[in-house]
């Protein structure tokens, strides 16, 4: 009885985590989708506004993980928004920082906002990171 009592409690909790890990999959989901629509719309005229675009990182670093954040840098910069991108690169690179996509994102965030040294310093932690890639800085 009491081991039935315990696989039931499992099969709940199970369930219970399941249920939550669908809806953050979910908010992930959205957020990447409100993002790229933004890159895709690109800046002028019905473009959305810096505003939206803040909204939209905000929701994508509260509900994604680090590879959305290096994504989401790519298409904040076809966008136009060099700031957020360099936003969401160097938090990509503070969750992890041993990520080569990472520092990748930042360079190229970073470059696009002209600061050279920033960019520099993550192209270098590319080629350590990952000597026989092809990073050139």
């Amino acid at each position: 009885m009491v081991v039935r009592v315990l696989l039931l409690l499992i099969a709940f909790g199970a369930g219970g985590y399941a249920v939550v890990r669908h809806r953050d999959l979910d908010a992930c989901a959205d957020a990447r989708q409100q993002v790229f629509t933004i890159g895709v719309q690109r800046t002028g005229p019905g473009a959305p506004p810096l505003a939206a675009a803040a909204a939209a990182v905000r929701r994508l670093r509260q509900a994604c993980d680090t590879d959305a954040y290096v994504a989401g840098t790519q298409a904040m910069l076809v966008a136009g928004h060099r700031e957020l991108a360099l936003q969401l690169a160097r938090a990509a690179t503070d969750r992890q920082p041993r990520d080569v996509s990472a520092w990748g994102a930042l360079a190229l965030a970073a470059d696009a906002t002209g600061d050279r040294a920033a960019a520099a310093t993550a192209r270098r932690h590319v080629r350590q990171l990952n000597p026989l890639g092809t990073a050139r800085g």
